[in-house]
């Protein structure tokens, strides 16, 4: 099992698009559940790297983007909206 971790920034943004989209909040909090978990579970399964190191992972309406901080733990350094 990986420990996933969001930082400051993957924070904020799902802050700011949660205020910004108040009624798809659900759908924002399942997708983030959603990505937590398959992260958890088997990342490499369910992401496609963007450059080196760099990962994206796709859970409508968001993208998560990450990386390895090594090989037990991963950070969500940021969040955007494909919604």
């Amino acid at each position: 099992m990986t420990t996933v971790n969001w930082s400051k920034q993957a924070i904020s943004d799902l802050t700011r698009l949660s205020m910004d989209h108040l009624n798809q909040w659900a759908d924002i909090d399942a997708a983030e559940q959603d990505i937590s978990g398959k992260l958890g579970r088997n990342p490499l399964q369910h992401s496609h790297e963007v450059s080196e190191g760099l990962y994206r992972i796709i859970s409508w309406p968001l993208v998560g983007y990450f990386y390895f901080a090594d090989e037990k733990q991963i950070v969500v350094d940021a969040v955007g909206w494909i919604g």
